[in-house]
């Protein structure tokens, strides 16, 4: 095994000589780089609230939200709202009006560029980190061709890569701790429901009495006035519910596409310039490998490795080559992860009527135990593994790999799609996570935060607008909301305020 340094590129190289290691030095080195490097793509493809920055960066910007406005305009109408309007929100694409917090906020509009920014280089670094390539020996004795026919796998890491990776990782680590330093923080909490008992305490939101039945898509009308309803059994879907699903999901479905027309595209290269193809001919057996080897069909884009220094200029190529290549696909997958985010604080919200009640859990628990999340865990790391292979030192993209990742990011889209056009069954109104949807529906709050939503007898009133006097508990407007021990269910005959 050797070690080298030389012209940028850090090299690993196996060989059949160890150079004086002794076979357990060179297991144990091996072992260590491999899992170095797994526990660095584990972190960078583990969703945001399982990564400290990710965590870090989403609890400085809800308080920076909570306690700040924004302004929406639709047509020559502007006005101004509280930037919080929904517990989770896309992370790179939500803050409050710079000119409550400034230009340079580490949660305002600009930082959450950079971070958006260092966030696809971390991935691209990653990406160009790594070079496989088969490795022959060559002199003057082999003859006319002056290399063997025989060689072997090597592998080597890029130095300028790591270097670039390590940074963006540090400054986004940077503009968390900023985050920390600017921002008062008012809860540490992930749960949907420690959030607004912070919300309401600092009391930057107001219940509103006589609302304890509308939903998410209720509460957009007049907020202020009661709005008696029987209970539905069948509750708005998140994707009616939340706009920023519908743009993540559209985002997804145009990667989808765009990965489709990628691979016609390399193979529309082939016959355009055969100097920069490998096999350019129509893709053969070998090349719908799923993992690409020497015979794949491939466009090669970038500096040939020769061992000669690669020039600065060399790296910008590679870098925008892979950003413009990755970035879409990297952005569209972390913010897959508020769609997962937004059904879990529909979960939480939901187990109110269950035996067991709602109450806080660890923030680490509540992703493991809620099976979707670790769907997007698994998705991210493989749809991730399957970009890698259109890269390397050399920018490679190949026809048939390409359409693997546009079949694999369709069905993750699909299940992506189906979970956010599902409609939750059940008489409680759906909040997913919006906070004045929530502060409406709890109106008692347990010391330890376990509650049981349902039918609170005897604090109706009395309706003189019903003629009727059939039955007394159909002239009454009852009242449904939140307690410490089990409540009833709703009754769905019964109207509600």
């Amino acid at each position: 095994m050797l070690y080298y340094l030389q012209h940028g590129r850090v090299g690993l190289q196996l060989t059949t000589s160890c150079q004086g290691w002794s076979r357990s030095s060179q297991t144990r080195r091996i072992s260590l780089f491999s899992l170095n490097y797994c526990v660095l793509r584990s972190l960078l493809c583990t969703p945001s609230a399982m990564n400290p920055i990710g965590f870090v960066h989403g609890v400085t910007q809800r308080s920076t939200l909570a306690t700040h406005s924004t302004q929406s305009s639709r047509g020559f109408a502007v006005k101004r709202r509280r930037a919080l309007q929904f517990k989770t929100n896309l992370r790179f694409f939500t803050a409050p009006s710079h000119e409550d917090i400034g230009t340079f906020h580490p949660n305002g509009t600009l930082c959450n560029a950079v971070m958006a920014l260092l966030h696809i280089l971390a991935y691209s670094s990653l990406s160009l980190s790594k070079l496989t390539f088969t490795a022959k020996i060559c002199s003057e004795n082999f003859g006319p061709n002056r290399c063997s026919n025989e060689g072997w796998e090597s592998f080597c890491v890029s130095a300028v890569p790591i270097l670039v990776l390590g940074i963006s990782i540090v400054l986004q680590a940077s503009i968390a701790l900023a985050g920390i330093r600017y921002t008062r923080i008012i809860t540490w909490s992930s749960s949907p429901l420690v959030l607004l008992a912070a919300i309401l305490r600092e009391g930057h939101v107001t219940r509103v009495p006589g609302r304890c039945m509308c939903s998410v898509l209720e509460i957009k009308g007049s907020t202020a006035e009661p709005y008696p309803k029987k209970p539905s059994l069948i509750q708005p879907s998140a994707w009616k519910a939340h706009r920023g699903i519908r743009r993540v999901i559209r985002a997804l479905w145009l990667s989808v596409m765009v990965c489709g027309l990628w691979g016609g595209i390399i193979v529309a290269a082939w016959h355009g310039d055969t100097q920069s193809v490998s096999n350019f001919d129509t893709p053969g057996p070998e090349s719908w490998a799923f993992i690409p080897t020497n015979n794949s069909n491939a466009f090669v884009f970038g500096p040939s490795f020769t061992g000669s220094p690669l020039s600065p200029t060399s790296w910008i190529i590679c870098y925008i080559a892979l950003v413009v290549a990755q970035g879409a696909l990297a952005l569209a997958l972390h913010c897959s992860e508020m769609i997962m985010d937004v059904l879990r604080d529909e979960h939480i919200w939901r187990q109110a009527v269950h035996s067991k009640g709602t109450k806080q859990a660890n923030p680490i628990l509540a992703l493991v135990n809620f099976w979707p999340c670790d769907v997007l865990r698994i998705a991210k790391f493989f749809l991730h593994d399957g970009s890698d292979t259109q890269s390397s030192l050399q920018v490679i993209m190949r026809s048939v790999q390409t359409w693997y990742l546009m079949l694999f990011l369709a069905l993750f889209s699909a299940f992506v799609t189906v979970m956010a056009l599902h409609n939750p069954r059940g008489s409680q109104p759906a909040a997913y996570g919006h906070i004045q949807t929530l502060a409406n529906l709890i109106d008692d709050w347990a010391p330890d935060m376990t509650m049981w939503w349902g039918h609170k007898e005897g604090e109706g009133i009395y309706d003189e607008s019903v003629e009727s006097e059939e039955n007394r508990d159909h002239k009454m407007i009852h009242h449904a909301g939140t307690s410490g021990s089990p409540l009833p269910f709703v009754d769905l005959d019964y109207t509600y305020a």
